[in-house]
């Protein structure tokens, strides 16, 4: 599984730092991120008010404990809720094994994460604490196969 987000140039944190801190010239509806151990990202994206029709976050390589989903959800608590927060991170110290976590909204207004892993199988309970790591909602529902959506 490619742990990139199509068609969305992967920033460094200081980029994406930069265009919550000035109006970007062509609005971003989708921004995709790396985001490191020291980084302030919740800071920085609870006070923006530099990307008003953000809808979809992408991170990258998600490291921060409790991060990802503090920051969906403080977003939505701040009347400004993502369509979906995509966070890839990985279950192993080799970097081997990826996961895609997509954070939605249900039709009931309640949290829901999907989630998506690699051909390598993952270790019993490994999946339930990178989700409770990142902060991720439950409940953790596996993403429709590619195939079943043909």
């Amino acid at each position: 599984m490619n742990s990139e987000p199509r068609d969305t140039n992967i920033l460094s944190w200081p980029e994406c730092a930069r265009l919550c801190k000035s109006a970007a010239e062509d609005p971003r509806t989708t921004l995709a991120f790396r985001w490191g151990q020291t980084d302030h990202v919740l800071r920085r994206f609870f006070s923006t008010t530099a990307l008003p029709e953000l809808q979809t976050l992408a991170i990258v390589d998600a490291v921060w404990a409790g991060g990802p989903g503090e920051l969906f959800l403080g977003l939505a608590a701040r009347g400004r809720p993502l369509r979906e927060m995509v966070v890839t991170t990985f279950v192993d110290l080799g970097r081997h094994r990826c996961v895609r976590f997509r954070v939605r909204f249900d039709g009931n207004s309640k949290p829901m994460t999907t989630y998506e892993f690699p051909k390598d199988p993952l270790h019993p309970g490994e999946l339930e604490l990178a989700a409770d790591g990142l902060g991720l909602p439950r409940p953790l529902i596996p993403a429709p196969s590619r195939e079943s959506s043909h």
